[in-house]
């Protein structure tokens, strides 16, 4: 019987030759994705959103088109959703940098 934990996980171990439960802890190693590869992969999707709704703007017929300019309108905001992103990603930053 495993048990989910955050850092320990408790087990049930069973002895075939004494028939007898031992309980003990083994340790989970956390994997944790480093901050740099979040932030460039924050960079990059604003990055793509923001120059797609500049193409959009710039080279498709927004104003005859309802839907172009809803995409646009939803790239812009993912835009603007990744630069707050960032922004917090680098105060993060410079507070663990600090520490």
């Amino acid at each position: 019987m495993v048990t989910t934990g955050t850092k320990f996980q408790p087990s049930k171990l069973i002895l075939p030759s004494r028939n007898r439960a031992i309980m003990f802890a083994v340790q989970l190693e956390a994997t944790m994705i480093s901050l740099n590869l979040v932030f460039f992969a924050t960079i990059s999707l604003t990055a793509a959103s923001g120059l797609a709704a500049t193409c959009i703007g710039l080279f498709g017929d927004t104003r005859h088109n309802a839907g172009q300019r809803a995409v646009a309108e939803k790239f812009a905001q993912i835009a603007l959703i990744g630069a707050a992103a960032v922004a917090s990603l680098l105060a993060v930053s410079s507070q663990s940098e600090a520490e």
